[in-house]
């Protein structure tokens, strides 16, 4: 028993709308809150004290 028709379609059409839109959207967001916590830090000027963002080098 065949399932297909003669040119091997099963006869079933569906629209998918996977939400690309709203995926998109919510990359564009996430991205732009880090930015944001990202400009929201404080950032490290005194001499002798590395910003906490910058590797140490620890020697091990």
């Amino acid at each position: 028993m065949s399932l297909t028709d003669p040119a091997g379609y099963a006869g079933l059409e569906d629209g998918v709308d996977r939400h690309r839109d709203r995926i998109f959207a919510g990359v564009v967001l996430t991205t732009l809150r880090g930015v944001g916590a990202e400009l929201a830090a404080p950032t490290w000027s005194r001499p002798g004290v590395s910003s906490p963002t910058t590797p140490t080098s620890k020697g091990w």
